[in-house]
């Protein structure tokens, strides 16, 4: 028998090779070949099997970037994907074995994982080399910290709940939780307590509060599943210690690294709240906030003008207050609820000289009305659908906010609430709500849906442009307005 067919003997009789019944299996594989082919076979086991104590340090080897890990007692430098394989491959042999080592240094395994690396990129935008890589940015990720974070890689075993340990690495780390980078071969579920031992801190910091497990609950798993080489674990904090609080006081013992440390938190705000304010710019949605169920204020952009245009009735006065009623705001707003969503159509009638407008949410009506309510609008070029999404406030920004408003308007008052009013459809598409069955109904039917003549209030306009305001509002309550619509995207 070749060499080669010896090998793949052996390759297929790993998985049994610490089987209690292993010669049996053995003498299965191999029946009908010579006894020096099964002792072949067998002295081949013997050695792949072997247990290994040669460092693996890919350094030079790969073109990612190479970390060094303790794993079983030795020091290796692996990247994410040699880091995976090495998981994967001592679950399949049992162990750190000769095996292990001879595949994780192999050319061709090498090989293999630059191949992958180059295909996964292969006419990716996210492709460093690409003349269209762009860095993602967060929108409404505002950076107010309670507490230390501290950005350190350190080495951490992972025990999950089936019992597999995991050697991943630290990634961030503060007093109320973590986020971990693991390998990718594993499974990991959110909600699960994982228990994790900080090895390489409780070797440097000499702290025994870090030498015990804390346990912690999977919040997020970071990662494409059966893709990523690596996945990262954000985590929550179960165990009552403040071990990990006195570690990171600790390397921000001095108070220059405290600076350090701040200034990078004040960077990334910055540099997000740039973008967020160049998008509220340009941003083509209505955002606009309410006291209870009354419209206050709306803030206008060069791109959401017509839609604040659209409202204004034949005597130029703004009627986007009567689009919400008292009965459509306890749809919208409901104790207990911090959002809710839903599709609102609208058109305008003209009638003795008199702009009416006509106004339907999907609750509203029921299936023959929402029909006639299409037929009869869709008609019309005033034709518009809006998607109509209302928040409640925070208490801090409920109270800062209601404050400068209250400084603006002078007299007290309070905004509960943040609403976007987003058109989706117009005139355009209006023939698309044509194709339902029209009802046998009068059109008299859509009374119930008119606008009052009478509004009560009129909304304040903020415009984020010098060239177009409407109105003058403090700079720091407009700031404050951003803000909270910042912090929306969030809940969005």
């Amino acid at each position: 028998m070749q060499q080669t067919e010896i090998l793949s003997i052996a390759e297929r009789l790993i998985s049994a090779y610490h089987a209690e019944d292993f010669d049996q299996v053995l003498n299965q594989v191999t029946e009908g070949e010579s006894a020096s082919t099964k002792l072949l076979v067998k002295m081949e086991l013997n050695r792949l099997m072997a247990p290994c104590y040669k460092r693996i340090d890919l350094r030079g080897r790969v073109s990612t970037n190479c970390h060094e890990y303790q794993l079983d007692g030795l020091a290796h430098w692996l990247d994410d994907r040699a880091f995976n394989s090495y998981h994967k491959l001592t679950r399949k042999y049992g162990g750190y074995t000769e095996g292990v080592w001879e595949l994780l240094v192999d050319k061709k395994t090498l090989s293999n994982l630059g191949d992958e690396q180059r295909n996964a990129n292969s006419g990716d935008l996210t492709d460093p080399q690409s003349p269209y890589a762009a860095t993602p940015i967060n929108l409404g990720y505002d950076l107010k910290r309670k507490e230390c974070r501290l950005k350190v890689e350190s080495q951490v075993s992972i025990t999950l709940e089936n019992g597999e340990t995991v050697i991943g690495l630290s990634v961030d780390l503060s007093s109320s939780g973590a986020k971990f980078k693991v390998p990718g071969t594993f499974d990991y579920d959110l909600g699960q307590v994982i228990s994790v031992t900080f090895d390489e801190l409780a070797e440097t910091s000499q702290l025994k509060e870090i030498t015990k497990p804390i346990e912690y609950r999977v919040l997020g798993v970071d990662g494409l599943h059966g893709i990523s080489p690596v996945k990262y674990l954000r985590t929550l904090r179960l165990t009552r210690t403040n071990a990990v609080e006195l570690v990171v006081d600790k390397m921000l013992n001095t108070e220059s690294k405290k600076v350090r440390h701040d200034n990078q938190d004040r960077i990334t705000r910055a540099r997000t709240r740039g973008f967020e304010h160049t998008y509220l710019k340009h941003a083509c949605n209505l955002p606009l906030f309410f006291s209870g169920n009354d419209l206050k204020v709306a803030l206008l952009t060069e791109n959401n003008q017509d839609i604040w245009r659209y409202w204004h009735d034949e005597r130029n006065q703004q009627s986007l207050a009567s689009l919400f009623s008292n009965q459509r705001m306890d749809l919208l707003v409901k104790a207990g609820i911090k959002g809710c969503s839903n599709v609102l159509y609208t058109f305008t009638h003209e009638h003795n000289g008199m702009k009416l407008f006509y106004s339907m949410m999907m609750p509203e009506a029921d299936r023959q009305e929402r029909q006639l309510f299409w037929h009869v609008g869709g008609r019309r070029a005033s034709w518009r659908a809006f998607r109509l999404s209302v928040f409640e406030l925070s208490t801090d920004d409920m109270l800062t906010i209601s404050k400068h408003y209250s400084e603006l308007v002078g007299h007290d008052e309070k905004l509960t609430h943040f609403g976007i009013l987003q058109e989706i459809s117009d005139d355009k598409s209006a023939s698309d709500y044509l194709f339902t069955e029209k009802p046998r109904l009068p059109a008299s039917t859509l009374n119930q849906f008119r606008h009052p003549r009478n509004v009560k209030t009129q909304p304040r306009g903020c415009t984020l442009m010098p060239n177009l305001v409407e109105e003058s509002p403090d700079i720091s309550f407009l700031h404050h307005l951003l803000s909270a619509r910042e912090r929306m995207f969030e809940s969005r």
